[in-house]
């Protein structure tokens, strides 16, 4: 997250900040557009949180507030705190084709972002991909279980995961209710189970 100090921030530039992680929600309108009822659907959608002294973004909003404190006059610093993982031994042993391998290539030019392609594409694929050239342990958040054992067995096939494992422990494990098989170099969970969890294992970062 985007730790945003409120000092020295006006309430009207406040509510600037904040309008970068906000936008319409399309369930919203989409039921209202039939007639149905909207009365547990927010009509605006927010992805930041409060804390008394603080605002918290999105990372994704970095670009946008770094622009919009700027054009107002501001001077625009980062101190990065996050997690820098551990290095992982790693090698991809499959190979992309050309839209994928340009997908690559422009994914690491950056330090986070969103790939956006149709079913079919190859994103797994190239998620390895990214993971081999990183060389970083890494976690996965998957949408539903459904997709957790794709995942797994597309990480085997196209990654070659070399580490010294303490006991009870694979390369590629899974976080899935209270029955946490924590992967050593890379770990996969659903978004719902992730909230949930309270603590992560120190080599899990």
């Amino acid at each position: 997250m985007l730790e945003i100090s409120k000092t020295n921030l006006t309430p009207l530039a406040q509510n600037a900040v904040r309008r970068l992680a906000t936008f319409a929600n399309p369930d919203f309108y989409r039921a209202q557009a039939m007639r149905q009822p909207v009365y547990n659907k927010p009509r605006i959608i927010y992805c930041g949180e409060e804390t008394v002294d603080s605002i918290l973004l999105p990372r994704g909003c970095r670009e946008s507030v770094a622009a919009l404190l700027t054009d107002a006059g501001c001077t625009v610093t980062f101190d990065d705190e996050r997690n820098q993982g551990k290095r992982i031994r790693v090698k991809f042993i499959g190979s992309l084709r050309a839209p994928q391998s340009e997908a690559a290539k422009t994914m690491l030019e950056y330090d986070d972002g969103i790939l956006v392609a149709p079913t079919g594409f190859g994103k797994t694929v190239i998620a390895a991909d990214l993971i081999a050239k990183r060389k970083t342990n890494t976690l996965i958040i998957i949408r539903s279980s459904s997709l957790m054992e794709q995942w797994r067995d597309r990480l085997e096939q196209f990654l070659t995961v070399k580490a010294k494992l303490p006991p009870l422990l694979t390369p590629i494990g899974r976080i899935i209710r209270r029955q946490h098989r924590y992967g050593h170099e890379l770990c996969r969970d659903t978004s719902q189970g992730y909230c949930r969890l309270r603590t992560f294992p120190d080599y899990l970062g």
